[in-house]
């Protein structure tokens, strides 16, 4: 792959604050695109509280933006179990009063559907999470700010 050739960057979940078990959904279409990193962002957490972080976070595609239509991606279901199996990755504890928490998500996209779903359950309120997505691989080169994903953007 070659880094950043016609990148296109969307955060698609401003950041805000997930009530305590609930669960935040949301989708992006990353059609044109072959390859994506998609971060989901939370901050400092509040306390050392060994058992904060994520009860369930997951990565999905579909063909729709509809939850109904979207199936997991194999390797991007998180698991609080100390072992994961090959379809899993375990959580990570998010305890740092100092530092916010990002997981990454790396995504070959060429055999997947049109949208990428992001779902994530809160263990605790003080979870203020984001997500963002950098695509990369773009089968044409976009010509205006809009299909960049940006408000403005300037070709030197």
């Amino acid at each position: 792959m070659i880094h950043a050739q016609q990148t296109k960057v969307v955060c698609f979940q401003a950041l805000g604050v997930i009530a305590t078990d609930a669960t935040s959904a949301t989708t992006v279409d990353r059609i044109g695109f072959d390859y994506a990193r998609v971060d989901v962002i939370h901050n400092v957490a509040s306390a050392t509280n060994a058992s904060a972080k994520w009860t369930a976070l997951k990565l999905m595609h579909g063909t729709t933006t509809d939850a109904t239509n979207h199936t997991n991606i194999d390797g991007a279901v998180g698991t609080t179990n100390a072992t994961a199996t090959t379809a899993q990755f375990v959580l990570g504890v998010h305890n740092d009063t100092a530092v916010g928490g990002v997981t990454s998500f790396f995504v070959n996209l060429i055999n997947k559907e049109q949208f990428l779903r992001v779902e994530k359950h809160a263990a605790a309120s003080y979870h203020s999470t984001a997500n963002v997505i950098t695509l990369f691989r773009a089968h044409d080169m976009p010509d205006t700010a809009g299909e960049l994903g940006a408000s403005a953007f300037a070709i030197v």
